[in-house]
């Protein structure tokens, strides 16, 4: 019967030259790039994913009662209220409103 063939890819061996620093220099370089640019974008994704959580935690505190009506004021005169009323918001939404980065206005607002 037949014989089996095989084929196989040869590659030519090159022996290394003084003149390649420059190449892996270059190959260096191209690599560092790559790194940071997946660094930035694992920064990124974390930073959404805290973005997320961040506005996850307001929502709820946005849809909790016990914290009186969230419609006609921000979520900090909200938040102020209750804790003048005595009803002890929970201090991380203090803390996240004191961002820059984090909406003021409750959920409802404009919605209703």
């Amino acid at each position: 019967m037949g014989q089996e063939r095989q084929d196989r890819l040869v590659l030519p061996i090159r022996k290394h030259v003084g003149g390649d620093k420059d190449q892996v220099n270059k190959r260096r370089q191209v690599e560092l790039d790559s790194h940071k640019r997946e660094e930035r974008t694992r920064e990124e994704e974390n930073k959404e994913q805290r973005e997320e959580r961040e506005e996850k935690v307001l929502r709820q505190f946005d849809l909790n009662s016990k914290y009186g009506p969230c419609t006609g004021m921000t979520r900090i005169e909200r938040w102020d209220r209750a804790q003048e009323l005595g009803l002890n918001p929970p201090q991380e939404i203090l803390t996240l409103l004191s961002k820059e980065s984090t909406s003021k206005d409750a959920l409802w607002e404009g919605r209703i």
